[in-house]
């Protein structure tokens, strides 16, 4: 019998191991580099700002084929002067990765970084809906036995507690993210300042229900089918993508044991907007280009604040 959070880490570790992102699901870093020229732009405003000061470390959790800190280094070096200079680019990324372009240096953990000597700047893109979870049913929790599941009162106090702080009776608990926070804790000994920047599929509000599910060749499978593994999604075990809605009430609660501060959720379309200044990122853009590339970056940016917008979510966390 296996807790159901092993049988998740086993999944997805064996999927990542070996997938090509983007062939079951479609992420903003697909859809456009000004995905990460925004996040550049926003990294700018906080050292205008001297929420940051530099040397920085810019570090891409589940950064897989490194094109989202590329594109960040892109834009960075393109929208300022000397700044790349002073920033350490960093990928963090347990699977195999392309060969590392400009700076940046990859990484399996966290553990690796060692301890943090200057301010940091983090973003996790799709990240947390990748780390294990528990999911919980009215005091119970899941099992796996035979490619069964099966919900048992073998449960932890913790779980019981998340579950009665945030109201819910049935649904994903990753204790995971506690485990997370603790480490970034742990390297950061010295108190130096960073920012968390958080983009991921999931809510503060909770529907009650089991959002796990199976992505494959962009078509979507319930992994519970009346209480039970459906057969067909137990077929693409470790071929295909699982995933999850982030609690983002959870995580709040585990930056919070790290004295982290919830300073942004919205939206992730308006957050890019309002936040991020992706348009006028793109009109800077177009004093550059020709007419029809314009056109082509404009689309794709749509698709991102049209498509991919409204159910995802950007959180930002810091410690000052």
């Amino acid at each position: 019998m296996q807790r159901f959070e092993e049988f998740f880490l086993s999944w997805i570790s064996g999927y990542y191991a070996n997938a090509y992102i983007g062939r079951d699901f479609y992420t903003a870093v697909n859809a456009s580099k000004f995905f990460g020229g925004a996040i550049a732009k926003y990294i700018l405003k906080n050292l205008e700002n001297s929420n940051l000061k530099l040397p920085i470390n810019i570090i891409d959790l589940g950064a897989n084929n490194l094109k989202l800190i590329n594109d960040i280094y892109d834009f960075l070096d393109a929208l300022s002067v000397g700044v790349v200079d002073n920033c350490n680019f960093i990928a963090v990324e347990s699977n195999k990765t392309n060969k590392p372009q400009n700076k940046i240096k990859i990484i399996k953990n966290l553990r690796e970084l060692g301890k943090l000597e200057c301010d940091s700047f983090f973003v996790a893109n799709e990240f947390f809906d990748a780390l294990p979870c528990s999911l919980y049913d009215n005091g119970k929790v899941a099992y796996i036995n035979d490619n069964k599941i099966e919900f048992l009162q073998n449960i932890d106090d913790e779980i019981l507690e998340i579950a009665k702080k945030e109201g819910f009776t049935k649904g994903e608990i990753p204790l995971s993210y506690f485990d997370f926070c603790k480490e970034l804790d742990s390297i950061n000994a010295d108190s130096m300042k960073w920012i968390f920047c958080v983009f991921d599929y999931g809510n503060k509000i909770y529907k009650n229900d089991f959002s796990i599910r199976i992505f494959h060749n962009h078509k979507v499978f319930s992994l519970i089918q009346n209480d039970r593994l459906d057969e067909n999604a137990m077929a693409l075990y470790q071929k295909s993508d699982i995933t999850y809605d982030v609690p983002f009430g959870i995580l709040d609660m585990a930056f919070k044991c790290i004295d982290g501060k919830n300073v942004l959720y919205k939206t992730q379309d308006l957050a890019l907007i309002e936040d991020f200044e992706i348009l006028e990122l793109l009109e800077q853009f177009h004093n550059q280009a020709s007419s029809q590339t314009y056109i082509r970056e404009s689309n794709k940016i749509k698709t991102i604040l049209n498509v991919l917008g409204r159910e995802f979510k950007s959180a930002i966390y810091r410690n000052f």
